[in-house]
């Protein structure tokens, strides 16, 4: 599927690359207008979060306000953002995985994890939380891996 604006629309054209035989739909077309509201809906709402999946995103967040990985001279794992659900349930906990050079310039893998309780509201734990790890040198105050 492509998805592109032709001036006040957003086209949907639909191609099928492994089967010809197969009918495809015609194009879709929205308003331009309606449809970046219905993204801006759709983006806005975390009804659907649990505790942790709040966590992981507010973290994110704070990450990038407090430009911790430029800070620190640290890297997100080579495999995306590093931050994610550990567990769900009673032992609820996000991981926070990062990358260091060590003095032979060797990559070295370390974590932080952090619970998520339901006794206070996720945005004071994730504040904490980041005060916490923002306050010491990450290379010798987190867990290696």
């Amino acid at each position: 599927m492509t998805i592109e604006r032709c001036g006040g629309l957003v086209v949907w054209t639909w191609e099928n690359t492994d089967d010809i035989r197969v009918p495809l739909p015609s194009d879709s077309h929205f308003d331009a207008d309606r449809y970046d509201a219905e993204l801006d809906r759709f983006v806005a709402d975390h009804s659907w979060e649990e505790p942790v999946d709040t966590a992981v995103r507010l973290l994110a967040r704070e990450l990038v306000a407090l430009d911790w990985y430029q800070r620190w001279n640290c890297l997100p794992p080579s495999w995306g953002l590093g931050i994610s659900v550990g567990d769900r349930g009673e032992k609820a906990h996000i991981t926070m995985h990062f990358r260091v050079e060590d003095s032979v310039l060797a990559t070295a893998y370390r974590r932080y994890t952090m619970a998520v309780t339901g006794n206070e509201p996720v945005e004071d734990q994730v504040r904490r939380f980041a005060e916490r790890i923002d306050a010491s040198d990450p290379r010798s105050a987190a867990q290696t891996i």
